[in-house]
């Protein structure tokens, strides 16, 4: 910081031309922190309604209502709060998961394996199980095991890639489990599964329920099954079982 008076014919920085003593700010609305005007802003809702805002009105963000909600939302949310906005279908989906992750207490398991849950919880080997298997499929992604908040169904599993975020249930199919009953409970805690089958289940009687997971569930998007060292992805257009049976036997 220099000392001693600006010289005479210096300019300040655009936003430190104010008087700190007089205005009790540190720097004024010129400054880089802030928008040029509401057009730019990134907490504007249109961008004509935007516009409309800076024709009409000085720029104020100490007192715009969209800079004090967006603030106060981040001070908010808890994970708690993340996954129920997710239930009731509430705020941006992908903000929801990353507040997930952000404000999440996780311990690294290995490398781009990440735990909310102790190793002695009921689910954890068989989540785990899953996490090193999509490691290898998702040479760049990071695997995160979820919390389990009290009274919220939830998904167990979000793999984050570069540009993307996912979440899903996490189904074990183990001895006589029926892969249709598993995906029924997964309903209402994601719109994305993860099978994952650890017993010899006929092709046939897999592709038929998970045909009918698509059919009964319109906001089903994904099945992800893991068997047999294999990654099977399927969405509802790729439900033929000419498709199907392709990427079962490759």
């Amino acid at each position: 910081m220099p000392h001693g008076p600006v010289e005479k014919g210096s300019t300040p920085s655009r936003g430190l031309d104010n008087n700190p003593g007089k205005d009790a700010k540190l720097f004024n609305e010129k400054h880089p922190y802030f928008p040029r005007n509401c057009s730019s802003c990134p907490f504007k809702s249109t961008n004509l309604s935007a516009l409309f805002h800076s024709l009409a009105y000085r720029k104020n963000c100490n007192a715009c209502k969209k800079v004090t909600k967006a603030i106060n939302d981040t001070k908010q949310i808890t994970v708690d709060v993340a996954f129920k906005k997710i239930q009731n279908g509430e705020g941006k989906f992908r903000e929801n998961l990353l507040a997930i992750i952000e404000k999440g207490q996780y311990h690294k398991v290995q490398n781009r394996i990440y735990s909310a849950i102790p190793n002695t919880a009921d689910d954890y080997n068989n989540l785990l199980y899953v996490a090193k298997t999509l490691t290898k499929k998702h040479r760049k992604a990071e695997i995160y095991i979820l919390p389990n908040p009290m009274g919220i169904k939830s998904m167990d599993i979000i793999i984050k890639n570069k540009n993307s975020i996912s979440a899903y249930d996490v189904k074990t199919i183990l001895g006589k489990n029926s892969v249709s009953n598993r995906l029924i409970e997964s309903i209402e805690q994601s719109n994305r599964v993860i099978l994952s089958i650890k017993n010899d289940y006929d092709a046939r009687k897999l592709y038929k329920e998970v045909q009918r997971f698509f059919d009964n569930n319109t906001k089903a998007q994904q099945v992800i099954i893991l068997i047999k060292n294999k990654e099977i992805v399927l969405n509802k257009e790729m439900m033929k079982e000419s498709t199907f049976r392709h990427l079962y036997y490759k």
